[in-house]
């Protein structure tokens, strides 16, 4: 008979007690595996704070990129740390990141398994992926919708969809922000599923980026990952407020995919999607082209919209960069049409522009790490199995041997002497190995596109007081998985009445169209 004791109490001793011998035999196999470590030669790194806890205490909390890259002075390009059980190399240069992630790709192409992603509902998605026989039937599918020979085919949707933000633009300046987020998801949706979304504040966006924002810092594992007790708490058990945010989450992860779904039933009209469901005879093969078709959704409303702001705040800070493209653009284009792609390798200093982009503010500042399926050494250090393997795409950026000054911004550090593009092309952003990104070449063709335009039509400049003097801007970024510049304000105005009816003679002739 239930008197002293209520049933929440004896619960919760319960549960303590469970997981406190759960976390006894983790302490019993960590301890384990340090005695181990203690015989190996690790790459260089910051002393253990804790024989327990490793290197935890030295994480920080949020944007942990900045401090590798410091320790990477320190330490070299290739570092090792310990948090709890698990070890992590950090690579802080293209070399290291080169030889091990697509040299040795055949041990480095793992994911780290991650109880978070899945309670979050994250593991449809090709990149999360496990490296087995679904991640390889999902990157044959996307491969085959994006390889570079693709691309042409979706050049007229490419083209329709930035003369939608660039109308946007013109008619709401003020909210250009809202445009050029908006105009790689369009771009994505179009080729994959035929769906045009608004040209500003689409809710199916709305869903992406919020799912998106919830993976911040992915490099680390939470506790729950780590220690296997935390997994069994229950929500309203202290520590266990992990499981009320990850549902939060899960729902807009989960409308995300209810989107998906959407697109992809119930319509036969031309696009990738009803072109792939062709080759699809079974329930196992429509569930992986559904996934593989979601995953393409979100990185395209996601991905080039953080390129694009980047962008947009360099041209309202660099007003030099910004005039030498336009009179780059002005010579080889004229003006009685806009920039289209035959005329990229006529614009090097355009294309140093873009890649300066993609290296002074990276998109994915870490990456997403891989994981090892063996041992392996490297440089005489030791790399264990199911090392977390980090590259720091941060630190290759700060590279002060390959970038001076690394902090300015300077498209000219891409040019030679006469003016003519070098050999860095920043793939390296894009990932690494067999586990690079299959959308680079779309998103690529598409920022440079959208970059371009806007640098032919619009003038960018920071906003001004009352007595003319013009405003700081200083833009902080977001910490999550897919950097974004915060919210910011800059003025954007049409550089001339000629070229605001260029774009609206472009957007007459697309509407004509069949």
């Amino acid at each position: 008979m239930l008197t002293e004791y209520s049933l929440p109490s004896i619960l919760t001793a319960a549960l303590s007690a469970l997981l406190g011998i759960l976390t006894l035999l983790h302490l019993r196999r960590l301890w384990s595996q340090i005695r181990r470590s203690m015989l190996q030669h690790y790459a260089p790194g910051p002393p253990l704070k804790s024989w327990l806890a490793g290197n935890h205490a030295d994480v920080p909390e949020y944007k942990a990129w900045y401090a590798y890259t410091e320790w990477g002075k320190k330490y070299g390009d290739v570092m090792h740390i310990r948090i709890y059980g698990r070890h992590y190399l950090i690579l802080n240069s293209v070399v290291a990141a080169t030889d091990l992630l697509e040299k040795r790709a055949r041990i480095y192409s793992d994911r780290p398994p991650s109880l978070m992603l899945d309670i979050k509902g994250w593991l449809f998605a090709t990149g999360f992926k496990p490296y087995s026989d679904s991640w390889r039937r999902h990157r044959r599918l996307l491969q085959q919708a994006f390889k570079l020979d693709s691309l042409v085919a979706y050049r007229p949707i490419q083209t329709r969809k930035v003369n939608d933000m660039l109308y946007g633009i013109l008619t709401a300046p003020e909210e250009f922000t809202s445009f050029y987020k908006s105009v790689s998801a369009a771009i994505v949706m179009s080729v994959m599923y035929d769906y045009d979304l608004a040209p500003q504040n689409d809710r199916y966006v709305g869903h992406a980026e919020a799912a998106m924002a919830a993976l911040s810092d992915p490099a680390f594992s939470s506790l729950v990952d780590i220690i296997p007790g935390f997994w069994y708490l229950p929500a309203w058990f202290p520590g266990g407020s992990f499981r009320r945010e990850a549902a939060k989450i899960r729902v807009e992860t989960d409308a995300m995919l209810e989107a998906a779904e959407h697109f992809a039933e119930g319509h036969d009209s031309p696009c990738l999607m009803t072109d792939l469901m062709k080759y699809c005879k079974s329930q196992e093969g429509y569930d992986i082209l559904r996934e593989a078709a979601a995953t393409g959704y979100v990185a395209g409303a996601d991905t080039t919209s953080s390129a694009l702001g980047t962008f947009f705040y360099a041209m309202a800070t660099h007003p030099h960069v910004q005039k030498k493209a336009q009179e780059e653009i002005d010579l080889v284009v004229g003006s009685d049409r806009l920039p289209h792609w035959d005329d990229r390798p006529s614009m090097p200093y355009v294309e140093a522009v873009f890649r300066e982009v993609l290296r002074w503010r990276a998109i994915t500042p870490f990456g997403i790490p891989h994981c090892t399926t063996d041992d392996d050494v490297y440089r005489g250090y030791y790399i264990p199995k199911g090392t977390i393997v980090v590259p720091n795409i941060w630190g290759m950026t700060r590279d002060e041997q390959t970038y001076k000054n690394p902090e300015v911004f300077d498209p000219e550090r891409f040019l030679t002497e006469d003016g003519q593009l070098n050999n860095d092309n920043v793939g390296y952003t894009f990932g690494f190995g067999r586990r690079i990104c299959v959308g680079r070449h779309l998103a690529s063709s598409t920022f440079w596109y959208a970059m371009a335009n806007v640098l032919a039509t619009f003038d960018i400049t920071k906003k001004k007081d009352a007595m003319g003097n013009d405003l700081p801007l200083e833009v902080e970024y977001s910490f999550a998985l897919v950097s974004h510049p915060l919210p910011f304000d800059c003025s954007v105005k049409i550089r001339s009445q000629h070229t605001a009816q260029t774009i609206l003679n472009n957007r007459r002739a697309a509407a004509e169209m069949p």
